[in-house]
Order: structure tokens, then C-alpha cells, then sequence
């Protein structure tokens, strides 16, 4: 390039060239941004553990919690739960009225005490962990407000002393999305 213009020429090739050359790595680092902001979802999805809760007064005795959103076999386990053959024995709960974990604690613990004392309203703690959950005195109406309907999109899975095996159960029973309980 011995002219101006033939200068001039090669130097906005040149820019050109440098330009695509940015706009290609500004692709590639929002694919990139895109991909790992991905694997952050699906690796934290898989890494949502249960809520386990404790109790002081009753040191061996724990509560483990899932909440699980959009669910769609809550009719097949509604009918399970009806029959008696939902297994493992779980209490499925709204978790709209539920105001926080503790509200379910409080709840829980409630239900060890009478569990203890021989004291149970309910057939079962689990049922009685639903049942506590209510202001009212009278069992249906505090099943129909605080358990889970057949209709339900969100659940929470509530079971006493839970081993490895009952949880890789639930997960397989509720089909929907497991989500932090704390939330």
C-alpha cells in the first residue's frame, strides 16, 4: 500500500476485522455467561436438600420437610393417602396457611408431646401434625384448611424421623419440583 487511499483501505479492513473479531467474543462470553448461569440452576435444583427440624425437648425425634411445586399427582396421592396405602406414613400439607417453618415446628412438637403422653386426636402423628396446624377444634375442618387437595400445584411433605430411603421415596412419589422450605 504505497497510496493514501490503498492505506486507508487496508486500515478499515483491518478495523473491520478487529471489530468482528469483538463482537465474536462478546458472543461467546454471553453463551458463555448463559451456559454456566444454566449449571448454576440445574446444579442448585439438584443440591435442594430437605428441611430437617429439631427438638430440644425431644433430642432424638426429627421433623423432615419438602416443599414441592407444580405438582400434578396430587389427586393419585390424595387417594393414596385416603386409602391408607400412601407409603411411607407422611403428612401432605397446603403450604399457603403454613406462615414459616416454625408455625410447623411449633406444630410438630405439639404432636410429640401428645404422641408421648398418649394423647393423639388423630389416627396418626402425621394426620395430627395437619390437625395442630389449625386453630379449630374439629378435625375436618382443620384437614380441609391446612392438608393438601386434590387440586394442588404445591405440597408440603412432612415426615417424622425420615431416613435416606424415605426421602429418595418421597421424591419418587411427588412428582413436581422440589423446592427450599425455607422459602
Amino acid at each position: 500500500p504505497s497510496t493514501p487511499s490503498d492505506i486507508l483501505s487496508a486500515l478499515n479492513t483491518q478495523a473491520r476485522a478487529v471489530l468482528q473479531l469483538a463482537r465474536w467474543r462478546n458472543l461467546l462470553r454471553q453463551k458463555s455467561n448463559c451456559l454456566a448461569a444454566r449449571r448454576r440452576s440445574y446444579s442448585a435444583m439438584d443440591a435442594v436438600e430437605p428441611a430437617v427440624l429439631k427438638f430440644e425437648a425431644f433430642p432424638d425425634r426429627t421433623l423432615t420437610v419438602m416443599l414441592f411445586k407444580e405438582v400434578t399427582n396430587a389427586a393419585e396421592i390424595q387417594a393414596k393417602l385416603r386409602s391408607r396405602t400412601l407409603e411411607p406414613e407422611l403428612a401432605l400439607l397446603n403450604p399457603a396457611p403454613v406462615a414459616s417453618l416454625f408455625h410447623l415446628q411449633l406444630a410438630a412438637h405439639k404432636v410429640m408431646a401428645s404422641h408421648a403422653r398418649g394423647t393423639l386426636t388423630t389416627h396418626g402423628v402425621h394426620s395430627e401434625v395437619v390437625y395442630n396446624l389449625s386453630a379449630s377444634k374439629h378435625i375436618t375442618e382443620g384437614l380441609r384448611r391446612f392438608g393438601m387437595a386434590e387440586n394442588a400445584s404445591a405440597v408440603l411433605v412432612c415426615r417424622f424421623d425420615a431416613t435416606a430411603a424415605d426421602v429418595n421415596a418421597i421424591r419418587a412419589a411427588v412428582h413436581g419440583r422440589l423446592v427450599d422450605a425455607a422459602t
